[in-house]
């Protein structure tokens, strides 16, 4: 994509729209690669273990904080603590009645929040999420949303969803041919403001 400069302060909350292949998730990714210690990042595409339970692809968020051994002992025999901590948030995603069900069971959406809920169990202070929405009715973006901004104050979200960009986030950037074509607050935008940013006249939610 071409040359961007972009500076995200710590607080913001930042949705980046744009049409399917206008360079979102290239963005993310390298934005990710600054801080990669400090970033929780929930991909677009799912890199789960379909044939490993929804416990053990969430604990996969805790692999970098814990030994080889450690993580080997939850692989076999989870440990009570991790047990605990995984039903808390496994119920917190509405996946409680599933936690202990392969990957390759769950439908789209039910796939989209393992994947969020891997990075929330990353632990890490900014978070970073490709489509999270996506799969997702209504309710359950806006519960999605609330628990990442429960643990994170800085967000940055790419997103189809006009909508939801402008009730959530604080600021919104735009994107059309691999170049930024808006970069504002979301205070005072209009729907109709964005609507240029998609080829087709449509607009997504």
């Amino acid at each position: 994509m071409s040359d961007i400069s972009l500076n995200i302060s710590e607080g913001e909350k930042v949705a980046i729209l744009g049409e399917s292949g206008v360079g979102k998730s290239s963005l993310l990714e390298v934005l990710r690669k600054q801080l990669p210690e400090d970033i929780a990042f929930a991909p677009q595409s799912d890199a789960l273990v379909d044939t490993l339970s929804v416990f053990h692809n969430l604990y996969m968020g805790a692999l970098h904080r814990h030994s080889a051994l450690h993580n080997l002992v939850n692989l076999i025999a989870p440990r009570a603590l991790e047990k605990t901590e995984l039903k808390i948030l496994a119920s917190e995603l509405n996946l409680q009645d599933h936690l202990w069900a392969p990957v390759s069971q769950l439908s789209g959406g039910q796939v989209r929040r393992v994947i969020v809920g891997r990075a929330l169990y990353q632990k890490r202070r900014i978070f970073i999420g490709d489509e999270i929405t996506s799969g997702l009715d209504f309710v359950q973006a806006e519960s999605m949303f609330q628990l990442i901004a429960k643990t994170h104050d800085t967000l940055l979200l790419a997103l189809h969803n006009i909508d939801f960009a402008l009730k959530h986030c604080t600021r919104i950037i735009a994107l059309k041919d691999q170049c930024i074509v808006i970069d504002a607050a979301s205070e005072g935008l209009q729907k109709k403001d964005l609507a240029s940013i998609f080829n087709s006249e449509k607009l997504l939610s």
